[in-house]
Order: C-alpha cells, then structure tokens, then sequence
C-alpha cells in the first residue's frame, strides 16, 4: 500500500512527540520486517534446492545404490553451480543496496537541510517584514512628530 505525503501528514497531525517516536520506530520496525521476510524466502528457496542424500534401502544391490548416489552426487554438482551463483547474486545484492541505503541517508541529510533552510528563509523574510514595518511606523513617527 502506497501511503501519500498528505496521508503521512494527516496520521500524524494531532500526535504527540512520544507518539511520532513510536510512529515512525513502527514505520522503520515494519520496513526491517520486510526485508527479514524476503531474505529469509530466498534463503528457504537456496536450500530447498540441495538435493536430498540417497540412504541405503536394505533391498537394493550396492550397484543400485551406487547409481542413485552417482545421480545425487550430479544433482549436488548442480546445486553448487547454483549456490555459487545465487551467492554472487546476494553479494552483488548486498552491495547495491548498502550503495542504495547511503544514497537515501544522503537525500534524508539533504532533505533536513533543505527543510532548515526554508524555515531560516521563512524567518528571515518575518525578519525583513517586520524591520520594513518598523521603518515605514518609523518614517510615519518622523513624518506625524519631525
């Protein structure tokens, strides 16, 4: 579910500080879940692939058994071409996104910063209007009185 910044903004509009705490502890809580959730999927579908060990029946010759074990031993040859790739993958997976999880602190950092700055040009153009405002009270006082 996409939540919309107007959405974001309403949920929290009448919170109280402890309360925004643990919105955005839970928002940060269920974001750490999904990702446990999905590692651990794909780490189930790694290891449901390894081929299951051949145990002796007691009714079958050494030859058979022998064949089912040489027919293990190429289906594990296979499953460690699979986990020699799978395991690049993640690496690779891994990589991208520690590089994606540096690029999104670094748009939250600049994103604080730009939210300062706004307030600052806010408070400065106050600032500005209200020393305008001083001085036109100021040419009006020289002007009634000077």
């Amino acid at each position: 579910m996409i939540v919309t910044v107007d959405e974001t903004k309403q949920k929290i509009a009448n919170l109280d500080e402890d309360a925004i705490d643990e919105f955005v502890r839970n928002k940060f809580k269920t974001l750490n879940n999904m990702f446990l959730e999905r590692s651990n999927q794909l780490e189930k579908y790694v290891l449901s692939k390894k081929p299951k060990k051949p145990e002796k029946n007691p009714n079958e010759t050494n030859e058979e058994y022998e064949n089912k074990y040489k027919e293990y031993m190429a289906a594990y040859g296979l499953y460690r071409e699979f986990i020699t790739l799978s395991m690049s993958v993640i690496n690779k997976l891994m990589n991208w996104l520690d590089e994606l999880f540096n690029e999104i602190i670094q748009f939250f950092k600049n994103l604080w910063i730009l939210i300062k700055a706004k307030a600052q040009d806010i408070a400065t153009n106050v600032q500005n209007f209200v020393a305008k405002i001083a001085e036109k009270f100021n040419q009006l006082c020289n002007y009634l009185f000077g």
